[in-house]
């Protein structure tokens, strides 16, 4: 084969021919390996930073975000939502507890609180020390002039359920007896603190 590649220069010119095709493919092998390689390496970086910039936060996925500058929400204890209605009934709660201990100081016997009947209802029925029975409306008010605001609550209509709760009183006993109305203001004194403020006796005449 050698003596006729010697001898033939066309088989030579062919010879060079397919080596020169071969080295170009080898060539274009390895630069296309190279090229892959770094393309590998270059996007598995893009896409791990595409990935952590897209991937949401676990906050923004649970909550919204609170803007700059927005004051943050203040906590409301459980006193704060408390409605004016409710007030007034702890406070007359309160108030009557109040009457009936300042009554069974002075004497008095407290026969019933909340006393309930289809003729009326009363705060409290006690007997004083001379075994009259008394229905007793506590009123209680708070802030200056809580002793008159008091004692004006009990107007016209309320003096009329009062006399009519007397009436049934005397008729559920089926004997006469002494009884009158009396009204008890509760408020703050000038110790700060609520206390008795006045005991008005007979505060509903004609009982």
């Amino acid at each position: 084969a050698a003596s006729i590649l010697a001898k033939d220069p066309g088989m030579r010119t062919w010879r060079s021919w397919i080596s020169g095709i071969l080295a170009t493919a080898s060539r274009a092998t390895r630069a296309t390996a190279r090229r892959g390689t770094s393309t590998r390496s270059g996007g598995s970086g893009r896409s791990r930073s595409t990935g952590a910039a897209s991937r949401p936060s676990r906050r923004s996925a649970t909550e919204p975000r609170a803007s700059s500058g927005s004051a943050p929400q203040s906590r409301e204890s459980p006193q704060a939502g408390k409605s004016p209605q409710a007030g007034r009934a702890a406070l007359g709660r309160g108030g009557e507890a109040l009457a009936a201990a300042w009554l069974e100081a002075k004497g008095y016997r407290v026969l019933e609180r909340n006393y309930r009947r289809p003729w009326g209802e009363a705060d409290i029925v006690a007997e004083d020390p001379r075994g009259t029975r008394v229905i007793v409306e506590v009123r209680s008010r708070g802030g200056t002039g809580a002793n008159l605001a008091a004692l004006e609550s009990i107007d016209e209509r309320k003096q009329g359920q009062l006399r009519r709760l007397a009436r049934g009183m005397l008729a559920e006993a089926g004997e006469p007896f002494d009884l009158r109305i009396d009204a008890i203001t509760v408020g703050t004194g000038g110790s700060g603190r609520p206390e008795v403020l006045s005991h008005v006796v007979n505060a509903v005449e004609d009982a």
